[in-house]
Formats: structure tokens, C-alpha cells, sequence
């Protein structure tokens, strides 16, 4: 699913966190690394909806964060 497909699911469903992952893991692709953890922090944030992003390899207390990939 790309960033705007997933805010989409989020919103059909009526969820209350958007918990983005399987993204960022690995430069497989032509764009930037980081670009669909931006766009999907971006459109979260263009429609007030919670995001909580996962820092890779992290579990528990202090896994998620609102822009906590930009720390790597």
C-alpha cells in the first residue's frame, strides 16, 4: 500500500492510531528511504489523525513516536 492508501484504510475503518510499518526497512526503491514515512507523517498530519512511527527493532515503551524515524 503506498502512504495514501494507507491513510485511506485508516480512515474506512475508523481507527484511532495510524501505526505505519513493513516501510523504510530496506533501499529497494528509486525514491529516498525516508520519503513514504514523510508522506505518511504528512497526510496523518493534514488530517489530525494520530500517528505513532516505529523505530525499527524497538519494542515496547518508547517504540513509537510521532516523527521518530527522523532521529536515524
Amino acid at each position: 500500500m503506498t502512504p495514501e492508501q494507507s491513510v485511506q484504510a485508516f480512515e474506512d475503518v475508523h481507527a484511532q492510531v495510524l501505526l505505519p510499518v513493513h516501510n523504510s526497512t530496506f533501499d529497494l526503491a528509486f525514491h529516498p528511504w525516508q520519503e513514504p514515512m514523510a508522506r505518511i507523517a504528512k497526510l496523518a498530519e493534514d488530517k489530525h489523525m494520530t500517528c505513532s512511527l516505529p523505530f525499527w527493532g524497538r519494542v515496547g515503551v518508547g517504540a513509537c513516536g510521532p516523527l521518530i524515524w527522523r532521529c536515524v
